[in-house]
């Protein structure tokens, strides 16, 4: 059996018009954040450089990407999968800090003494409890060279 209901009129208490909030929807139900570097990043030899100025952000639908220090600050309490993707032209490393912490690392390296033409790739795919204000920071490892830009390197944290 099945019922239906038809209405005209929604009101409030009050006799207002209801808003999505009255009616328990949130409007903004998950954080998604996706950023890319607009162009290669270099550093010098043998150095953590953390991802900084200079991102281009395709997605952050919370406006959490803190641009002052460079850093993604959680909007709400939750679970998040953060993922960290980079192509380089010579070692690969990948770190994600937590609130000034390494949390997760990863190391990658294709590069061969003597030879030139390859490419080294890292990642980090991880999914963490965080915790309103909780702030994540991005840092690659170069030793010498540089980190590709655009579609071969992407920084992303999605809520579940």
């Amino acid at each position: 059996m099945t019922s239906i209901l038809k209405v005209d009129t929604l009101q409030t208490a009050a006799g207002g018009v209801p808003t999505v909030g009255d009616l328990g929807v949130s409007e903004n139900p998950k954080a998604i954040f996706y950023a890319y570097p607009p162009s290669n990043i270099s550093g010098s030899s043998a150095a953590w450089l953390k991802i900084s100025s200079g991102l281009t952000i395709a997605v952050d639908n919370d406006s959490a990407w803190d641009d002052a220090n460079y850093r993604w600050v959680a909007p709400r309490d939750g679970n998040y999968q953060i993922q960290v993707n980079h192509l380089s032209n010579g070692q690969a490393h990948s770190a994600v800090y937590l609130n000034g912490s390494i949390m997760r690392g990863n190391h990658q390296s294709h590069s061969r003494q003597g030879e030139t033409g390859y490419n080294a790739t890292s990642g980090i795919n991880n999914i963490i409890s965080l915790t309103s204000g909780d702030y994540i920071e991005f840092y690659n490892y170069l030793a010498g060279g540089y980190i590709y830009s655009g579609t071969y390197s992407a920084f992303s944290i999605t809520q579940l």
